[in-house]
């Protein structure tokens, strides 16, 4: 079970907006992590297309697009299946139109749906989909049971998660040192880290992870 390392908890950079530095025990492997925490009542929380806002003839990257869009903060949503241009792979709707189609036969998928400042994370099924205004496929989805269900099999690579809490607030977590899914699920859901998260899912992973 992660540990968070003592002294660290959670601090307010602006108005709905606020950071932790923190580490956890994976495998008897230290791994340091940045969390923020996001009030979609006090921040506005968007989608956003990469290729659309940087061009075609752009290179891209969290640096470029911070560029353009001046952003507070800005993460990894992964993956594309290109690595020359940001091709989105799964679903991605910004504004209330497809850019993209849901992907039903990836494994595990996760969605982040945002509607009217509301957040959810859910695993994409092939029922109907929500009405979200802004929503974006990635994987895997990670409930509470993860653990039980994957044991320790899953791999270590630096991670970039999203999760929501149970007062509707964004959680981005992303670490600097490889890290499995079960540890931070772990460290997610445990009750010692008093974050009260209902789901979560991953984004990107290994060295395009960043914040």
């Amino acid at each position: 079970v992660p540990f968070v390392a003592q002294g660290q908890s959670l601090s307010s950079l602006r108005p709905g907006l606020e950071i932790e530095k923190g580490s956890f025990v994976d495998r008897g492997q230290i791994v340091s992590f940045v969390m923020l925490r996001c009030d979609p009542r006090k921040r506005q929380i968007r989608i956003v297309d990469m290729a659309r806002e940087l061009g075609s003839a752009s290179a891209f990257s969290l640096a470029a697009l911070n560029n353009k869009t001046k952003a507070l903060a800005l993460v990894n949503a992964g993956s594309t299946a290109s690595f020359n241009f940001p091709s989105p792979v799964g679903w991605l709707r910004i504004n209330g139109k497809d850019l993209s189609k849901p992907n039903f036969q990836a494994r595990q998928p996760g969605v982040l749906c945002i509607s009217n400042r509301q957040l959810s994370i859910f695993e994409l099924s092939s029922t109907r989909l929500p009405s979200c205004v802004d929503a974006v496929q990635r994987g895997p989805f990670l409930p509470r049971n993860f653990v039980s269900i994957h044991g320790s099999s899953d791999g270590a690579y630096r991670r970039t998660i999203a999760a929501v809490d149970g007062e509707n607030r964004l959680l981005l977590l992303v670490t600097n040192d490889p890290a499995s899914f079960s540890a931070i699920v772990s460290l997610l859901y445990s009750s010692q880290s008093g974050l009260d998260v209902q789901s979560a899912f991953g984004l990107d992973s290994a060295a395009s992870s960043g914040l």
